[in-house]
Parts: C-alpha cells; sequence; structure tokens
C-alpha cells in the first residue's frame, strides 16, 4: 500500500502520491487569468510567487462547470510548481501499490480513483496551454 492525497471532484476520485505534495494551501485567493482556459482555475499567491491552480476535473473532460476551490495541492511542476484545486479538502488514504498511475487520459474511462501520475500532468497542462 502507498499513501496518496486523495479528493472526490464531484463526478471523479482523484488521487496523488502524498510525496509528491509540497504544501497545502487552505481557502486560497484565486485570480482569474484573462482568456485562460476554463480548467486553469487562476493563480493564487503562494510565498509572494504566483502559483497557477488545475482543476482536474474540467481537465480531464469529467464535468462541464467548475465548483468552489477550498484547498490546493502544491506539487513539482518541471522546475516550478503547480496547484491542483480541490472543492473540498483532501484526506489521506492508501492504496495499492500495483495501482496503475496516469493521467485521466479518457472522460469515457469509468475506473474507481484516479492516482495521477504527475509527470503525465505536467506535460497535459504544457500540452493543453500549447507549449
Amino acid at each position: 500500500m502507498r499513501p496518496v492525497y486523495a479528493w472526490d471532484d464531484r463526478a471523479r476520485a482523484f488521487a496523488i502520491d502524498r510525496r509528491s505534495v509540497v504544501e497545502t494551501i487552505d481557502s486560497p485567493q484565486l485570480v482569474r487569468v484573462p482568456g485562460a482556459p476554463p480548467w486553469l482555475r487562476g493563480v493564487c499567491n503562494r510565498h509572494g510567487r504566483a502559483l497557477a491552480v488545475v482543476d482536474c476535473g474540467l481537465l480531464g473532460g469529467f464535468i462541464d462547470g467548475p465548483a468552489g476551490v477550498r484547498q490546493v495541492l502544491v506539487v513539482p511542476a518541471a522546475g516550478a510548481e503547480l496547484g491542483l484545486a480541490l472543492a473540498e479538502p483532501a484526506r489521506e488514504a492508501l492504496v495499492p501499490s500495483g495501482d496503475p498511475e496516469g493521467c485521466f487520459d479518457r472522460a469515457d474511462d469509468d475506473r474507481g480513483t484516479r492516482v495521477i501520475a504527475l509527470d503525465r500532468l505536467v506535460r497535459r497542462v504544457t500540452d493543453e496551454l500549447g507549449g
């Protein structure tokens, strides 16, 4: 078993390896980025620097509209950091060590909890932004 932070994103359950989370930010104040895609919920202040915050449910196409953001999980992202928007605070959980990691590539994939592979998430965000 391996420790994860798990959360429900209205339609799907997500998890990320607990060792990948640098910090949690409760009740973040997000500022929208004009012209940004809906899954880029905005930016928040993290120790004097702007942190981009993404919504995994919107990015994966599992939900139609955003919910409020009550917590952000800060994860490393290609020499920088990225925030994951959570509508409800994450809970600590254990998943089987053999569970595959992915990046929720297909919205019609109805398997249980999606354990996010951080490198694939960063690549997906980068690809979506055209970089």
